[in-house]
């Protein structure tokens, strides 16, 4: 894996100019470090799915929309539209379209998992304010969290170049 310098030191010129980093990381490299910290820990939880299934899913869904945004920040060079446009905030759907629009190599549809957790992860955020809400059905262990991994090292691969 880079390093921040690495990756850095190969921001363009245009994400310079337009402040696209924190702290002179490029933004998509901060969404991926987010995902990468949530799949770490959405892997500590699924061993635990039956008692675990509600932050479990949070963490997934969160992982999935920064891996998603990682890559969209990545083509567009900066996050700026993904924070205005707020159909793209938290709507995992959105943004597996943007990303599929943008040329990630997933199906055009996305996997019934992620539409599932769309659903609880986007407005009215039942995953973190569960309000007027009697149960949560979340998607079960397999296929998604094989999917959020394969997708994980995709994204890794095409944002970073390795």
């Amino acid at each position: 894996m880079p390093t921040p310098n690495e990756v850095t030191a190969k921001m363009t010129a245009a994400e310079s100019r337009r402040g696209d980093t924190l702290g002179g990381v490029p933004v998509y490299m901060t969404y991926l470090g987010s995902a990468e910290a949530f799949l770490r820990g959405a892997d500590v939880l699924a061993e635990k799915h039956a008692q675990t299934a509600i932050p479990h899913a949070f963490l997934v869904a969160h992982t999935l929309e920064c891996l998603l945004k990682a890559y969209v920040a990545k083509r567009l060079g900066g996050d700026k539209e993904l924070r205005k446009d707020a159909k793209l905030r938290h709507n995992l759907q959105a943004l597996w379209a943007r990303a599929h629009a943008e040329g990630l190599d997933v199906a055009p549809i996305p996997p019934g998992w992620v539409s599932q957790l769309s659903q609880l992860h986007s407005d009215p955020y039942y995953l973190r304010y569960s309000t007027g809400v009697n149960a949560i059905v979340s998607p079960g262990l397999q296929p998604m969290m094989s999917e959020l991994q394969q997708l994980a090292v995709l994204v890794r691969s095409v944002v970073t170049g390795v």
